[in-house]
């Protein structure tokens, strides 16, 4: 070990040479900067994430408001449209009505039947091109014809010897439709 002199003072424990001192401390510095940036990057990708989610929850609200608003208007419209159809039907039907009144107001002492039945006929023959407006048919069926479950009802049977067994023999009562939609089977009686 040389001798302490002033030129040269003994190595002191606490201090490092200076060759030594300059390299520790950057990179020191350098492990705090990848530290903070190591911290830094997933808050701001938590960040990013939740902006992210936010926007796409507000799309998702959005979206579920857009279609109540819409469910909302579809049942407007179409409540609107059954009240404008029964509107429709009911001006149409007040027309025959008003036949029925005209009819009523005849002197029964100076008509004859035979311009009564006339008269009946003629509002029947409304009512019927009225139910025909709104696409509402009459179901008549003939002697003879097959017998159709999903039209017609049997309502009875009776022997017909120019009838085959199962198609009809009579109808009892007209059935009415709407389109294709049977509102009322047709009344009938079956051959056996």
């Amino acid at each position: 070990m040389p001798k302490e002199t002033p030129e040269n003072p003994a190595p002191d424990e606490t201090t490092a040479p200076p060759e030594a001192s300059p390299p520790e401390a950057p990179e020191v510095e350098a492990a705090e900067d990848n530290n903070a940036d190591a911290e830094a990057q997933p808050q701001s990708d938590t960040a990013a994430l939740q902006a992210e989610v936010d926007a796409l929850n507000d799309k998702l609200l959005r979206s579920m408001a857009d279609y109540q608003n819409l469910a909302r208007r579809s049942q407007i419209n179409v409540q609107q449209a059954r009240e404008q159809a029964l509107s429709d039907l009911a001006k149409a039907m007040i027309k025959a009505l008003d036949h029925f009144d005209l009819a009523l107001q005849v002197d029964p002492e100076k008509t004859n039947a035979r311009s009564v039945l006339d008269g009946v006929t003629m509002v029947r023959d409304e009512l019927l091109r009225t139910l025909g407006q709104f696409e509402i048919t009459r179901i008549d069926v003939n002697p003879g014809d097959e017998f159709d479950p999903n039209r017609h009802e049997a309502l009875m049977r009776a022997h017909s010897d120019d009838i085959p067994a199962g198609c009809i023999v009579q109808q009892l009562q007209p059935g009415w439709a709407i389109k294709d939609r049977v509102i009322r089977a047709a009344q009938v009686s079956l051959a056996n």
